[in-house]
C-alpha cells in the first residue's frame, strides 16, 4: 500500500519532533497530542523509506537496489 502524501508528511513531523526531543536529552515528545516514544518513530522513519522507495520504483521502474 503506498503512503498517501498526508501520511509521510505527518511522519516527517514525527521524526523531526522525535529527533528534536532526543537532542534534548528527552525520551519521548508530545505531538498534536499524541505521545511520540520509539516505536511511534520507528514507525514513521519505516512508512517514509516505504515512500522513497516507491517512488524511486515508479520513477525508474525498478526497486532501488537493483541498480
Amino acid at each position: 500500500f503506498t503512503p498517501s502524501y498526508s501520511d509521510v508528511e505527518r511522519a516527517q513531523r514525527i521524526v523531526h519532533a522525535f529527533e528534536a526531543a532526543r537532542a534534548a536529552g528527552l525520551d519521548r515528545v508530545e505531538l498534536d497530542g499524541m505521545l511520540v516514544e520509539v516505536p511511534r518513530y520507528s514507525a514513521a522513519k519505516r512508512l517514509i523509506e516505504r515512500a522513497r522507495a516507491l517512488t524511486e520504483f515508479e520513477a525508474h521502474g525498478r526497486p532501488p537496489s537493483a541498480n
